[in-house]
């Protein structure tokens, strides 16, 4: 067993040995595999890596929303509507959390692949590669930074794909705020169109009830007027105040009142009777409380504020062109295709399957004879 180990190692010292013999057929086989590396590098599918770094707009950017910002501030101020104007509000995070909402949903980025292809190949292209192309991009986090990241073999329409879906989703953010905004105002209207509808068909009825009333007041009135007169009762000022209890029903209480009116007296009632007559075509809200409330709520609703600061809001917004969701600079894009890293791989193919090989092969010899 001992001389068995100071043979085997005597042949790992050989090995040296056993590949210096085969030198030639060595350089050979390594100068073909290396060979072989260069038609793979040559022919095979290159792939591109992109990359764009994305940021949040900045203050600079942000001062084109300060005065719609406050017209929205203005329009509920009073409301109590606050979740209402934190989801209209704009601010650098929620411009660029709503681009990274729409980015990786990928409809738009998948539009435009569809487009562009359809355009470059004339519809004639597999249309799995709509998939494969919209799939390759993403968004991606790294040294803490944001990036928009694709990783395929169409560059330059990659490119094309990139550069148009950062206008499309730009454009969208903004039709959105401008949609929201304009919602908004719409429900606002129909809200106040709907109260005051209510309001003015409560009106109509406090006035007929108070008109009904003052003529039903005026006909009793003339009534007992003439009781007074019959009764001889021309004024009666030491007449105590009627009371009565508080447990009666209201109606019980005009009746009682109006049975008891001619001992007042016909001078007291014919006054009362004048000035009853000429209430009528007068501003109701001088003698009717009620109507007085429904008129004041009205004039509250028809100079409400909201609508027309939101809308003033909206005008303030910059133009689409002047619009930016984000800031964003140029498109990096490398090749994943590499000369270096190809030869360097076959180099080391080259050089250790052949010395394999040959050192396989010979130990094989020694043993088998």
């Amino acid at each position: 067993m001992h001389e068995d180990r100071i043979k085997t190692e005597t042949n790992l010292f050989d090995l040296f040995d056993i590949l210096r013999s085969r030198i030639k057929f060595l350089i050979l086989s390594f100068v073909f595999i290396l060979f072989l590396g260069l038609i793979y590098y040559q022919f095979s599918e290159e792939n591109f890596n992109g990359n764009l770094e994305i940021k949040k707009v900045g203050d600079r950017e942000i001062s084109d929303f300060y005065s719609f910002n406050m017209s929205i501030d203005a329009a509920f101020e009073k409301s109590g509507g606050s979740n209402t104007v934190s989801n209209i509000l704009i601010s650098p995070e929620k411009l660029f959390t709503y681009f990274k909402k729409e980015l990786n949903e990928k409809n738009i980025i998948k539009d435009v692949v569809s487009e562009q292809l359809k355009k470059k190949y004339n519809n004639d292209y597999d249309r799995s590669l709509i998939n494969e192309i919209t799939n390759s991009f993403s968004l991606i986090k790294k040294d803490n930074k944001d990036y928009i990241n694709f990783e395929n073999r169409f560059k330059d329409l990659s490119n094309i794909v990139l550069e148009e879906s950062l206008l499309r989703i730009n454009k969208r953010i903004y039709d959105n705020l401008h949609y929201e905004i304009g919602r908004l105002i719409k429900s606002i209207e129909i809200k106040n169109k709907i109260e005051l509808e209510y309001l003015d068909n409560e009106l109509k009825l406090a006035e007929q009830s108070f008109v009904s009333y003052n003529n039903m007041r005026i006909t009793h009135l003339i009534e007992q007027s003439e009781i007074a007169r019959e009764l001889g009762i021309e004024n009666n000022e030491n007449i105590d105040e009627i009371r009565m209890s508080d447990t009666l029903a209201s109606s019980e209480i005009i009746v009682e009142m109006f049975l008891n009116d001619y001992f007042r007296g016909y001078l007291a009632l014919e006054k009362e009777i004048e000035l009853l007559q000429k209430r009528a075509g007068t501003d109701i809200t001088l003698y009717d409380e009620k109507y007085n409330n429904l008129v004041l709520e009205m004039q509250r609703i028809k100079t409400d504020r909201k609508s027309q600061l939101l809308q003033s809001g909206l005008s303030s917004l910059p133009s689409l062109d002047g619009f930016n969701a984000i800031k964003y600079g140029k498109i990096i894009v490398s090749s994943t295709k590499s000369l270096l890293k190809t030869a360097l791989f076959f180099l080391m193919v080259g050089l250790i399957l052949p010395s394999i090989y040959i050192i396989m092969t010979e130990l094989y010899r020694r043993y088998s004879s």
